[in-house]
């Protein structure tokens, strides 16, 4: 049957499929922590109710029962937590399944990955050599940068080392640029994979910022990737050799690296996303010193009883806080100090595609605690409240469905579903079928018309053919653009509004530069064989692709 497709019917169609898109990518981001959280607010999200010093510190066999109600209300899959007394004494918890066929069962030696945690290693490393003279906290990027790669602005050359190891370097979270986006793109579950050094310092050759005089706190896991990369280029070697010289080596931390080994793989948890599904591993070779690190809660344990006693070299400096949050929170070289309850706690947590981690240690109590959790529902409220029992553990509640989403998707699908019903032949207003009437000579047609050719009644005079097999293959359309968003949402970090606007401008562009392409002699002849082959093939071609993605 003929359709009219109204420039008003079209645009609501690209509208109500943007929106779409936006609303369930905007549901993905918000139910989830950003990859390598480390929100130097999460102190005061879990920090309810008033310190109380009668809270009794809660025991190993507390611990176990807490993660167990964890598990069993769908908020993680396994966990180890190192407890780590005042006088340095660490009893291990494990609980659930490491998802390993062949070794399930968690303990202190199982191999996690501990995202963002790297970054107190990146910055010790930095403390150390600051001790040493080999750099200072003010050493401008410019001095460090790859031999003849050129800084496009003078502000992204004048920032120092300390602005990078404190999140004051004005850089983006992530690096804001093609390469980077394609590496999501090419594997979504492993993002950073296809990353390079030379793309990322690629970026920084185009990039331009101005120069703040007033330094804010804004994350950036790029900014750590960079500080990784000069300081390792500074002693003339990778990252991983130079923390393994400098701080795992001397604290016989023999399972942490960024590569692991194949005598390890056995020991290393399966990761889990946020639906407890079996995930990726992460790897970073452009940016190891933002994320790259697994270790162990053994390992981890070492590393934050050297940190509090002060026993390896640079942990004093680099917990020496220099820029305030808000009032309980301020940030020193890659360690956040949250000063709610009486406490001063030092900390930081980490996240990958499938793990979360939190280390840390209370200045007041000397206690420490690692949480080690092999799915990707974080557990810094664990983590604070065993540092401190006046911090609350949040309760598990399943993932908040965006009913706005979900009544969008059910008008995108009732509206398809209507085209499908209504897609029967019928007949044409002289009564003869759809067929003999735009094969007559004498039917009205574009060319014959005298109407003012305006661009809406072009719509109205489309003598296209609308059938059962358009109807389903626009479901399939539908389809492929909500498991996409789905699966790239959450690397996205652009407002909402903005993809809805921006997608339905392009709909738009794009629906009326093929109108254009109608007054082509070929597409005269065959106005839809063409362009709907091309079409469904692409659609087909986006199919697979999500298939395997998410298979």
């Amino acid at each position: 049957m003929k359709i009219k497709r109204h420039p008003l019917r079209i645009f609501s169609t690209a509208f109500g499929s943007a929106l779409l898109l936006a609303m369930g990518s905007r549901a993905a981001v918000t139910s989830a922590p950003p990859p390598m959280l480390a929100n130097a607010a999460a102190g005061s999200s879990a920090n309810v109710g008033a310190r109380s010093p009668s809270l009794p510190a809660p025991t190993p066999a507390d611990v176990e029962k807490l993660l167990a109600d964890r598990i069993n209300a769908k908020g993680g899959v396994g966990f180890v937590v190192a407890l780590i007394s005042p006088s340095g004494t660490v009893n291990y918890v494990s609980v659930g399944k490491s998802g390993q066929p062949n070794r399930s069962q968690l303990d202190a030696d199982t191999l996690f990955e501990i995202g963002s945690i790297t970054k107190p290693f990146t910055a010790t490393l930095l403390a150390q050599m600051v001790e040493r003279g080999e750099v200072t906290l003010q050493t401008p990027l410019s001095s460090l940068a790859p031999e003849g790669q050129p800084l496009a602005s003078n502000a992204v050359g004048a920032i120092t080392l300390e602005a990078l190891a404190t999140h004051t370097s004005g850089l983006p979270r992530l690096p804001l640029s093609w390469p980077f986006m394609k590496s999501m793109l090419q594997r979504p579950n492993n993002p950073y994979l296809h990353y390079s050094s030379g793309e990322m310092w690629a970026y920084l050759a185009k990039r331009t910022q101005d120069k703040s005089t007033t330094p804010a706190v804004e994350y950036s896991n790029l900014g750590y990737g960079i500080l990784g990369d000069v300081l390792a280029r500074k002693l003339g070697t990778g990252y991983e050799a130079v923390i393994q010289q400098r701080i795992t080596g001397p604290l016989k931390m023999g399972d942490t690296s960024t590569v692991i080994a194949p005598s390890q793989a056995e020991r290393h948890a399966i990761g889990h996303d946020e639906a407890l599904r079996p995930t990726a591993y992460w790897d970073l070779p452009a940016m190891p010193g933002a994320g790259a690190l697994r270790s162990t809660a053994r390992d981890m344990a070492a590393f934050i009883i050297a940190q509090r006693d002060g026993t390896l070299a640079g942990a004093r400096e680099a917990q020496r806080t220099r820029f305030k949050v808000d009032d309980n929170n301020r940030v020193g070289l890659g360690w956040m100090v949250n000063s709610r309850h009486g406490d001063d706690i030092v900390w930081h947590n980490g996240g990958t595609g499938g793990f979360r981690s939190f280390a840390g240690f209370s200045r007041t109590t000397g206690k420490g605690v690692v949480v080690l959790a092999n799915s990707a529902i974080g557990a810094d409220d664990v983590g604070m409240h065993l540092l401190n029992p006046a911090f609350a553990v949040k309760p598990i509640e399943p993932p908040k469905r965006s009913w706005f989403g979900v009544a969008i998707t059910a008008l995108v699908l009732l509206v398809s579903l209507i085209g499908l019903l209504r897609a029967r032949p019928t007949a044409s207003r002289d009564g003869a079928s759809p067929l003999a009437s735009d094969a007559s000579p004498s039917s009205t047609s574009p060319s014959s018309t005298s109407t003012p050719t305006t661009w809406r009644s072009r719509f109205d005079r489309a003598p296209e053919v609308f059938s059962r097999s358009d109807a389903l293959w626009r479901l399939a359309d539908v389809s492929v653009v909500v498991a996409l968003l789905g699966l790239f949402a959450p690397w996205r970090s652009m407002p909402s509004i903005m993809v809805v606007g921006a997608l339905s401008i392009l709909s738009l562009a794009a629906v009326h530069f093929l109108w254009k392409m109608r007054k082509l002699p070929w597409i005269a002849i065959a106005p839809l064989r063409k362009t709907t082959i091309v079409s469904r093939a692409f659609t087909a071609l986006l199919m697979l692709g999500c298939i395997m993605l998410l298979g």
